[in-house]
Protein backbone atom coordinates (compact mmCIF):
# COMPACT_ATOMS: atom_id res chain seq x y z
CA UNK A 1 0.00 0.00 0.00
CA UNK A 2 1.37 3.39 -0.97
CA UNK A 3 2.08 5.70 1.95
CA UNK A 4 2.34 9.47 2.12
CA UNK A 5 5.66 9.24 3.92
CA UNK A 6 7.12 7.33 0.97
CA UNK A 7 6.65 10.45 -1.14
CA UNK A 8 9.02 12.36 1.13
CA UNK A 9 12.61 12.52 -0.08
CA UNK A 10 14.15 14.10 3.01
CA UNK A 11 16.96 12.43 4.94
CA UNK A 12 18.36 13.03 8.39
CA UNK A 13 20.72 15.99 8.36
CA UNK A 14 21.48 16.09 12.09
CA UNK A 15 21.54 13.41 14.82
CA UNK A 16 18.47 13.07 17.02
CA UNK A 17 19.69 14.16 20.46
CA UNK A 18 16.62 14.63 22.66
CA UNK A 19 13.22 12.89 22.64
CA UNK A 20 10.60 14.38 24.96
CA UNK A 21 7.85 11.83 25.53
CA UNK A 22 5.47 13.76 27.78
CA UNK A 23 1.89 14.30 26.66
CA UNK A 24 0.54 17.65 25.57
CA UNK A 25 -0.55 20.01 28.36
CA UNK A 26 2.37 18.97 30.59
CA UNK A 27 4.70 21.91 30.00
CA UNK A 28 5.93 20.78 26.60
CA UNK A 29 5.72 24.24 25.03
CA UNK A 30 8.01 25.80 27.62
CA UNK A 31 10.37 22.85 27.14
CA UNK A 32 10.21 23.43 23.38
CA UNK A 33 11.27 27.05 23.92
CA UNK A 34 13.96 26.03 26.39
CA UNK A 35 15.48 23.55 23.95
CA UNK A 36 15.57 26.26 21.29
CA UNK A 37 17.41 28.54 23.68
CA UNK A 38 19.95 25.78 24.30
CA UNK A 39 20.66 25.52 20.58
CA UNK A 40 18.48 22.58 19.62
CA UNK A 41 15.99 22.53 16.80
CA UNK A 42 12.99 20.72 18.30
CA UNK A 43 9.89 19.46 16.52
CA UNK A 44 6.78 20.18 18.60
CA UNK A 45 3.07 20.28 17.82
CA UNK A 46 3.66 23.95 17.05
CA UNK A 47 5.64 22.79 14.02
CA UNK A 48 2.72 20.57 13.02
CA UNK A 49 0.43 23.58 13.14
CA UNK A 50 2.84 25.67 11.09
CA UNK A 51 3.24 22.98 8.43
CA UNK A 52 -0.22 21.47 8.73
CA UNK A 53 -0.98 20.86 5.07
CA UNK A 54 1.98 18.47 4.93
CA UNK A 55 2.19 17.23 8.49
CA UNK A 56 -1.38 16.55 9.62
CA UNK A 57 -1.88 13.84 6.96
CA UNK A 58 1.42 12.28 8.09
CA UNK A 59 0.24 12.36 11.72
CA UNK A 60 -2.94 10.51 10.81
CA UNK A 61 -1.11 7.99 8.64
CA UNK A 62 1.49 7.27 11.33
CA UNK A 63 -1.08 6.77 14.09
CA UNK A 64 -3.34 4.76 11.80
CA UNK A 65 -0.44 2.47 10.93
CA UNK A 66 0.51 1.93 14.57
CA UNK A 67 -2.90 1.49 16.13
CA UNK A 68 -4.96 0.10 13.24
CA UNK A 69 -2.37 -1.65 11.08
CA UNK A 70 -3.47 0.13 7.91
CA UNK A 71 0.06 0.18 6.46
CA UNK A 72 3.67 -0.45 7.41
CA UNK A 73 4.34 1.19 10.80
CA UNK A 74 6.68 4.15 11.09
CA UNK A 75 10.22 3.58 12.33
CA UNK A 76 13.66 5.16 12.00
CA UNK A 77 13.47 5.53 8.22
CA UNK A 78 10.08 7.24 8.34
CA UNK A 79 10.96 9.47 11.29
CA UNK A 80 14.13 10.60 9.52
CA UNK A 81 12.09 11.60 6.48
CA UNK A 82 9.61 13.47 8.65
CA UNK A 83 11.86 15.01 11.32
CA UNK A 84 15.22 14.81 9.55
CA UNK A 85 16.10 18.47 10.03
CA UNK A 86 15.30 18.39 13.76
CA UNK A 87 17.58 17.16 16.56
CA UNK A 88 14.90 17.12 19.27
CA UNK A 89 11.23 16.23 19.42
CA UNK A 90 8.44 16.90 21.91
CA UNK A 91 4.67 16.78 22.44
CA UNK A 92 2.22 14.99 20.16
CA UNK A 93 2.37 13.32 17.72
CA UNK A 94 5.75 12.02 18.91
CA UNK A 95 4.69 11.25 22.47
CA UNK A 96 2.52 8.41 21.16
CA UNK A 97 5.64 6.82 19.64
CA UNK A 98 7.65 6.29 22.82
CA UNK A 99 8.59 2.70 21.98
CA UNK A 100 9.41 3.46 18.37
CA UNK A 101 11.55 6.50 19.19
CA UNK A 102 13.51 4.56 21.80
CA UNK A 103 14.33 1.91 19.20
CA UNK A 104 15.00 4.43 16.43
CA UNK A 105 17.29 6.69 18.46
CA UNK A 106 18.92 4.67 21.25
CA UNK A 107 21.71 7.23 21.66
CA UNK A 108 19.32 10.10 22.35
CA UNK A 109 18.44 11.41 25.78
CA UNK A 110 14.83 11.21 26.88
CA UNK A 111 12.69 13.62 28.88
CA UNK A 112 9.28 12.93 30.39
CA UNK A 113 7.16 15.92 31.40
CA UNK A 114 4.50 15.00 33.93
CA UNK A 115 1.82 16.64 36.03
CA UNK A 116 -0.99 15.70 38.40
CA UNK A 117 -3.52 13.61 36.42
CA UNK A 118 -6.48 15.66 37.60
CA UNK A 119 -4.76 18.91 36.62
CA UNK A 120 -3.93 17.38 33.25
CA UNK A 121 -7.55 16.38 32.72
CA UNK A 122 -8.76 19.87 33.63
CA UNK A 123 -6.38 21.40 31.11
CA UNK A 124 -7.33 18.91 28.39
CA UNK A 125 -11.04 19.63 28.88
CA UNK A 126 -10.37 23.33 28.28
CA UNK A 127 -8.24 22.72 25.19
CA UNK A 128 -7.81 19.48 23.24
CA UNK A 129 -11.02 17.76 24.31
CA UNK A 130 -13.00 20.94 23.66
CA UNK A 131 -11.45 21.30 20.20
CA UNK A 132 -12.44 17.75 19.28
CA UNK A 133 -16.13 18.70 19.47
CA UNK A 134 -15.82 22.30 18.29
CA UNK A 135 -18.63 22.99 15.82
CA UNK A 136 -16.73 25.83 14.17
CA UNK A 137 -13.93 23.42 13.23
CA UNK A 138 -16.49 20.92 11.94
CA UNK A 139 -18.08 23.52 9.65
CA UNK A 140 -14.79 25.03 8.56
CA UNK A 141 -13.28 21.74 7.43
CA UNK A 142 -15.90 21.47 4.67
CA UNK A 143 -14.55 24.58 2.97
CA UNK A 144 -10.89 24.15 3.95
CA UNK A 145 -9.91 20.67 2.86
CA UNK A 146 -6.15 21.34 2.81
CA UNK A 147 -5.61 22.37 6.45
CA UNK A 148 -8.66 22.17 8.70
CA UNK A 149 -9.91 18.86 7.27
CA UNK A 150 -6.65 16.93 7.91
CA UNK A 151 -6.21 18.74 11.23
CA UNK A 152 -9.61 17.60 12.45
CA UNK A 153 -9.01 14.10 11.09
CA UNK A 154 -5.81 13.78 13.12
CA UNK A 155 -7.55 15.23 16.18
CA UNK A 156 -10.34 12.66 15.92
CA UNK A 157 -7.72 9.94 15.44
CA UNK A 158 -6.01 11.03 18.66
CA UNK A 159 -9.29 10.93 20.57
CA UNK A 160 -9.95 7.43 19.21
CA UNK A 161 -6.57 5.87 19.98
CA UNK A 162 -6.12 7.65 23.30
CA UNK A 163 -9.33 6.69 25.03
CA UNK A 164 -11.92 5.74 22.38
CA UNK A 165 -13.35 9.28 22.60
CA UNK A 166 -13.81 9.05 26.37
CA UNK A 167 -13.03 12.30 28.19
CA UNK A 168 -13.45 10.93 31.70
CA UNK A 169 -11.95 8.02 33.62
CA UNK A 170 -10.56 6.21 30.56
CA UNK A 171 -8.71 9.30 29.38
CA UNK A 172 -7.32 9.90 32.86
CA UNK A 173 -6.16 6.30 33.18
CA UNK A 174 -4.59 6.45 29.73
CA UNK A 175 -2.48 9.36 30.94
CA UNK A 176 -1.37 7.49 34.06
CA UNK A 177 -0.55 4.44 31.96
CA UNK A 178 1.45 6.53 29.49
CA UNK A 179 3.64 8.02 32.21
CA UNK A 180 4.21 4.61 33.78
CA UNK A 181 5.03 3.06 30.40
CA UNK A 182 7.67 5.65 29.55
CA UNK A 183 9.31 5.20 32.95
CA UNK A 184 9.31 1.43 32.43
CA UNK A 185 10.87 1.32 28.96
CA UNK A 186 13.49 4.09 29.11
CA UNK A 187 16.65 3.25 31.11
CA UNK A 188 16.75 5.47 34.23
CA UNK A 189 20.17 6.88 33.37
CA UNK A 190 18.82 8.14 30.03
CA UNK A 191 15.58 9.63 31.40
CA UNK A 192 14.86 12.98 33.03
CA UNK A 193 11.42 13.30 34.63
CA UNK A 194 10.19 16.88 34.99
CA UNK A 195 7.15 17.33 37.23
CA UNK A 196 5.19 20.45 36.35
CA UNK A 197 4.12 21.05 39.94
CA UNK A 198 7.77 21.06 41.04
CA UNK A 199 8.67 23.64 38.42
CA UNK A 200 10.92 23.35 35.39
CA UNK A 201 14.34 24.96 35.85
CA UNK A 202 17.47 25.48 33.81
CA UNK A 203 19.46 23.67 36.49
CA UNK A 204 17.51 20.44 36.07
CA UNK A 205 17.46 20.55 32.29
CA UNK A 206 21.01 21.73 31.66
CA UNK A 207 22.55 19.29 34.12
CA UNK A 208 20.87 16.42 32.30
CA UNK A 209 21.77 17.69 28.83
CA UNK A 210 25.27 18.81 29.84
CA UNK A 211 24.62 22.36 28.69
CA UNK A 212 25.63 25.69 30.25
CA UNK A 213 22.83 27.48 32.09
CA UNK A 214 21.51 30.46 30.08
CA UNK A 215 21.51 33.90 31.65
CA UNK A 216 17.76 34.34 31.30
CA UNK A 217 14.59 33.10 33.01
CA UNK A 218 13.28 29.67 32.09
CA UNK A 219 10.52 30.18 29.47
CA UNK A 220 6.87 29.88 30.30
CA UNK A 221 4.35 27.98 28.23
CA UNK A 222 0.77 28.89 27.49
CA UNK A 223 -2.36 28.33 29.52
CA UNK A 224 -5.66 27.09 28.20
CA UNK A 225 -6.81 30.55 27.12
CA UNK A 226 -3.63 31.21 25.14
CA UNK A 227 -3.84 27.75 23.57
CA UNK A 228 -7.38 28.36 22.38
CA UNK A 229 -6.47 31.80 21.01
CA UNK A 230 -3.61 30.22 19.09
CA UNK A 231 -5.87 27.59 17.55
CA UNK A 232 -8.43 30.27 16.72
CA UNK A 233 -5.80 32.34 14.94
CA UNK A 234 -4.51 29.30 13.06
CA UNK A 235 -8.08 28.50 12.07
CA UNK A 236 -8.72 32.02 10.83
CA UNK A 237 -5.53 31.99 8.77
CA UNK A 238 -6.47 28.62 7.28
CA UNK A 239 -9.98 29.87 6.48
CA UNK A 240 -8.60 32.90 4.67
CA UNK A 241 -6.36 30.64 2.59
CA UNK A 242 -9.38 28.46 1.81
CA UNK A 243 -11.44 31.47 0.73
CA UNK A 244 -8.65 32.54 -1.61
CA UNK A 245 -8.52 29.04 -3.09
CA UNK A 246 -12.27 29.01 -3.60
CA UNK A 247 -12.07 32.39 -5.32
CA UNK A 248 -9.48 31.01 -7.72
CA UNK A 249 -11.89 28.20 -8.64
CA UNK A 250 -15.09 30.23 -8.66
CA UNK A 251 -13.99 33.43 -10.37
CA UNK A 252 -13.71 31.86 -13.86
CA UNK A 253 -17.06 30.13 -13.37
CA UNK A 254 -18.76 33.36 -12.33
CA UNK A 255 -17.14 35.25 -15.18
CA UNK A 256 -18.19 32.63 -17.72
CA UNK A 257 -21.70 32.58 -16.30
CA UNK A 258 -21.95 36.34 -16.55
CA UNK A 259 -20.73 36.34 -20.15
CA UNK A 260 -23.23 33.64 -21.03
CA UNK A 261 -26.19 34.93 -19.05
CA UNK A 262 -26.09 38.60 -20.00
CA UNK A 263 -26.61 38.04 -23.77
CA UNK A 264 -29.32 35.50 -23.00
CA UNK A 265 -30.97 37.99 -20.72
CA UNK A 266 -30.88 40.59 -23.46
CA UNK A 267 -32.57 38.25 -25.93
CA UNK A 268 -35.28 37.46 -23.43
CA UNK A 269 -36.18 41.12 -23.36
CA UNK A 270 -36.62 41.08 -27.15
CA UNK A 271 -38.39 37.82 -27.90
CA UNK A 272 -39.60 39.06 -31.30
CA UNK A 273 -36.06 39.31 -32.64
Amino acid sequence: MSRLIDQENAVRTTPMRVCCLGMCRTGTLSLYSALQTLGYRPYHFMETLLHGERDFPLVTEAWDAKFNGTCKPYGREEFDKWYGDYDAIADIPASLFADELLVAYPDAKFILTDRDPDAWMASMHKTVFASSTNRAIWYQKWVDWKYTWPMDKSLQMFMKVWSNFDTGDKARQAYIDHVAHVKAIVPPEKLLVLKLEDGFTWEKLCTFLDKPIPDQPYPRGHGAEAFNKLLQQMGQDALMRAVKRWLVYLTPVIAFGALYYMPQRGRLRLPWI
